[in-house]
């Protein structure tokens, strides 16, 4: 996992040695303010305080001058978070940042960490169980983080409360490791291929709902002898060798603990109020659940302790005999919910059910068009919110990639929405407007083929992409509506095909063209078979890719589709071209270049790039830099990305020509480009081109540089999940085996260094600078 900053980091291993900023000071000999600053990223500390800082904070010998180095922003502060992890996951799987620290639980927590088979104990499989509310999610995180610290074993986070089908699972699992997509069809051999290479603690959390997939947790287990699982869940998975720990709810002291600081939080002055017997009476009435606690804290605003007592103790339980056959925690945990809710106008809970149905952070704009669709009874969306989370049951803040704030729910808030939205039998209905409404977002947002994309676009995706992946779920499943799933899925392609999220891209694009029925408009057929090729394609399956859009090109030229057809012959020739049929390639010339004349400049310019490519395998040098120039020309008023790719393929040429030098500040420039719109995949493959360059150089230092590079280039796919695009990858494995046979075992270690270098284009340009301005 990367941290954003170097106070960010400095901020999370404070929480996780449980120290204030005050205690932190302290063993440092400096003010709070001081690490309130150095926290916020206001102060870099000096290289005196840094060492001071690695003390107190307790890194080991190895880690400290790293951390030192960060400090004074010498190194990335990732070299220093999780060397272990870097480069073998997706940043999909990072814990997530805890927002407070953990209060109570170091006895449990030091009884799993001797439990698990990372820290030579038994369980390899061991569930954290418990009723709703208990703080199941925080316990998990906290034993993670430790065992990343004690025994140096990266943690990889799966949140299954996104998941709403038990099939999804595997996918979902793998796409979060992002392994190296080579068998892209077995979800599990994808997922066991990243967790099976090094010892790894997998967190699955909120299992409860997905219980039927416990069997591929068991295959996991089975195939990766050094993989270590920590669930969450309710209720045990049932599996061979499980171990279960009950998770209780927290010690009165404990309880009362974290009640004056949550209250303190909301308003200093009710810490004192809190932490005399009123506290602990109100603490002993919630069963001392910490979700209980925390939405009680919030009360604390407009009641006593002893008010709240009162209420809570003298009001039954509101869900009667609804709540029989649970047990007394979890009753406990839905009475504290449904008294928050009955504290509500029917319009404000009503409000709160609509918004439960979303899988993850909202915005405002997002919930009215869902409350648009189903209007009766619900309160104003705007004010409704607002009081939805001065009440503590909707979170707001903001979200990398987001624009506006975005709002959530806890997972057991939501579920108690979803559990209210079914005894009034409208989940389905809801779960159908849901998907429409998520629609209309990414369809919205999504370039699709009539531009390329910038970084807004891509972030745009990415923020909706967990409520989008719901809705695929239910469009494609229970809810039996194709047609909005093919939305979906066409919208969400340029998020997961730019970033390299080649298991998503191909398993929904699978299943929106084998969704397709006879009855379906044109446009959607030959659309769906568009995307199914160019899922193949970017996971390596060129015959696959190639039958695809022979179909797309067949129903877009009879629908005189002028701008699909364009796009679809231009794909149809790329294939050609990443197969190595030049032939194929050189017959399709004609008709993709009359059919980019009537789309416009883009596809104008995509044909004149592989017409350099093309020309550049025939071995027609002038003829692929004639092609070359006229993509510049055209590229100046075509984007970032048409500039990119521009200046890509005269770097292409530069490296066919001998001038290698020409030919790495090309690449690095288009790079650069590439990673400013997000377009990570793109970026790998010109990281790739400056490792060709320096082996086509043939001068010594060149070759280290150039294994080194290779190595990056390895851990940086796996980061993705995904393999060079094939236009990349034929050159690049060609230019690989040259440096192996050059270099021998050197290759090898040279390779292993560079996979630990940081990914990142400045990283790439500065091993090139260095190679270049060597002598042999």
């Amino acid at each position: 996992m990367e941290t954003a900053s170097f106070g960010a980091w400095v901020r999370r291993r404070r929480l996780t040695l449980d120290l204030t900023q005050a205690e932190l000071a302290h063993r440092v000999a400096c003010a709070p303010i001081t690490v309130r600053k150095i926290e916020g990223d206001e102060r870099r500390p000096s290289k005196v305080m840094a060492e001071r800082l690695a003390e107190a904070l307790e890194l080991d010998d190895a880690s400290r001058p790293r951390f030192v180095a960060a400090a004074r922003a010498v190194v990335s502060p990732a070299r220093v978070t999780t060397p272990a992890a870097s480069g073998l996951f997706s940043s999909g799987g990072a814990l997530p940042a805890p927002s407070h620290r953990l209060i109570g639980r170091e006895d449990e927590v030091a009884d799993v960490l001797d439990r698990l088979a990372v820290g030579g104990g038994p369980a390899r499989l061991l569930t954290v169980t418990g009723p709703p509310g208990v703080g199941k999610t925080r316990f998990a995180v906290e034993v993670a983080e430790r065992v990343l610290r004690k025994f140096d074993v990266p943690p990889v986070f799966v949140d299954l409360s996104v998941v709403a089908d038990p099939a999804a699972v595997p996918a979902r699992i793998a796409a979060t490791v992002a392994t190296p997509a080579a068998a892209l069809v077995d979800v599990t051999e994808l997922a066991a291929h990243a967790l099976g290479r090094i010892p790894t603690l997998l967190v699955l959390d909120n299992v409860e709902h997905v219980l039927d997939a416990a069997d591929h947790v068991g295959e996991l287990l089975a195939r990766c002898p050094d993989l270590t699982v920590l669930a969450t869940s309710r209720s045990p998975l049932d599996l061979y060798g499980e171990h279960c720990f009950p998770l209780a709810p927290l010690r009165p002291d404990d309880a009362r603990d974290l009640l004056v600081e949550r209250a303190e939080a909301i308003d200093p002055a009710l810490g004192p109020i809190v932490a005399g017997p009123d506290g602990t009476a109100l603490c002993a009435a919630l069963d001392g659940l910490p979700l209980a606690v925390e939405l009680a804290a919030r009360r604390l605003r407009d009641r006593s302790p002893a008010e709240l007592t009162a209420a809570f103790e003298t009001g039954g339980d509101p869900l009667g005999t609804s709540a029989r056959g649970r047990s007394p925690r979890q009753r406990s945990v839905t009475a504290t919910l449904t008294w928050s809710y009955d504290l509500l106008t029917p319009g404000e809970q009503a409000l709160l059910d609509r918004v439960g149905i979303f899988a993850a952070a909202f915005d405002a704009d997002l919930a009215a068009a869902l409350v648009a669709r189903s209007p009766e009874g619900v309160a104003p969306v705007g004010s409704g919110l607002d009081e939805l989370r001065r009440q503590g049951l909707v979170g707001a803040g903001p979200v990398p990639g987001a624009a506006v704030t975005r709002l959530g729910l806890l997972a057991v808030v939501r579920g108690f929405a979803r559990d209210h939205l079914a005894a009034l039998g409208r989940l389905a209905s809801t779960r159908s407007d849901h998907a429409a409404v998520v629609a209309d977002r990414v369809e919205e947002v999504s370039p699709g083929i009539e531009a390329w994309p910038e970084r807004d676009d891509i972030e745009a995706l990415a923020a909706v992409e967990p409520d989008a992946l719901a809705a695929l779920d239910w469009s494609f499943g229970d809810g039996d509506a194709p047609a909005t799933g093919r939305r979906l899925a066409h919208g969400m392609v340029p998020l997961w095909y730019f970033r390299g999220q080649v298991a998503a891209l191909v398993r929904w694009s699978t299943v929106a063209y084998e969704r397709l029925t006879a009855a379906d408009p044109a446009p959607d057929r030959y659309r769906s078979a568009y995307y199914l090729a160019v899922a193949r394609w970017s996971a390596g399956d060129l015959p696959g890719g190639i039958t695809a859009i022979r179909e797309a090109v067949a129903g877009a030229e009879a629908a005189g589709d002028v701008m699909w057809l364009a796009e679809s012959l231009g794909i149809e020739q790329l294939l050609a071209l990443s197969s190595g049929d030049v032939s194929a390639a050189s017959e399709l010339t004609d008709r993709c270049v009359n059919a980019a004349a009537a789309a416009g400049t883009e596809w104008l310019l995509l044909a004149e790039l592989r017409g350099a490519t093309l020309a550049r395998l025939r071995g027609e040098l002038d003829a692929a830099a004639d092609h070359a120039e006229r993509a510049r020309a055209l590229a100046r008023s075509s984007g970032t990305f048409g500039q990119a790719m521009a200046c890509a393929a005269v770097a292409d040429l530069d490296v066919e020509r001998g001038d290698v030098a020409g030919a790495i500040d090309g690449y690095l420039v288009a790079a650069d480009a590439f990673r400013d719109i997000d377009c990570e995949i793109y970026t790998l493959a010109r990281v790739a081109g400056v490792a060709n360059a320096l082996v086509a150089a043939e001068r010594g230092a060149a070759d280290d540089v150039a294994a080194r590079i290779c190595g990056l280039v390895d851990a940086w796919s796996a980061h993705l999940g995904a393999p060079l695009l094939p236009m990349a990858a034929f050159p690049h494995a060609v230019a690989r085996a040259t440096l192996e046979a050059r270099l021998g075992d050197r290759f090898a270690v040279l390779a292993a260094s560079g996979a630990s270098d940081p990914r990142d284009v400045a990283t790439v340009r500065d091993l090139a600078i260095s190679a270049l301005a060597a002598r042999d």
